[in-house]
């Protein structure tokens, strides 16, 4: 029912390579100032943005009796609004700090930012003790998200609503 919110697929190089290969995978072009036409690094799939990153999941199948080792290759495939994302202010947002023993005297503006990033829809459980931020194990951890219940409280948000989704291929 929502498949027209879906805008940007992140998928293993593998996965990039075989779709080019079947002729799926479009690289974006564009005209330089001498009318010469050149491909950019970007490309599309079914109209919607391609991030190729090794980094996504990989999983080794091990052979058996009736089949060959594979790989699965895991692609997601993301919509707008897909994450939050709020500021969240710091305590001292700006300071001056100033080194005079340095060429003279030298002074420096510092900025902090802190922001937060969170898929829509789900929600980071805190450990049994409070964290400043969590570590980026504890992040990987399926138990520590949960789904975020609806603005009544009775029920959870709906899940239809979530512009997420996951492809697992053998590439």
């Amino acid at each position: 029912a929502n498949k027209d919110i879906f805008t940007c697929v992140v998928m293993h190089s593998v996965v990039a390579t075989n779709l080019e290969n079947l002729q799926l995978l479009e690289y974006l072009k564009y005209n330089d100032g001498s009318g010469v036409e050149r491909d950019l690094s970007l490309a599309t799939w079914n109209g919607r943005t391609v991030l190729v990153d090794d980094d996504v999941p990989v999983e080794a199948v091990a052979a058996t009796q009736t089949e060959a080792a594979y790989n699965k290759y895991t692609t997601y495939v993301l919509g707008a609004g897909a994450f939050d994302y709020c500021d969240c202010g710091a305590a001292v947002p700006n300071e001056v700090y100033r080194q005079p023993l340095t060429k003279g005297g030298q002074e420096y503006l510092i900025t902090r930012q802190r922001k937060l990033f969170a898929p829509r829809g789900f929600s980071f459980v805190q450990p049994t003790t409070a964290i400043m931020s969590p570590t980026d194990a504890q992040l990987k951890t399926a138990a520590r998200w949960a789904l975020v219940k609806d603005s009544a409280g009775t029920g959870y948000f709906d899940s239809k609503a979530i512009p997420l989704a996951r492809i697992i291929s053998r590439g």
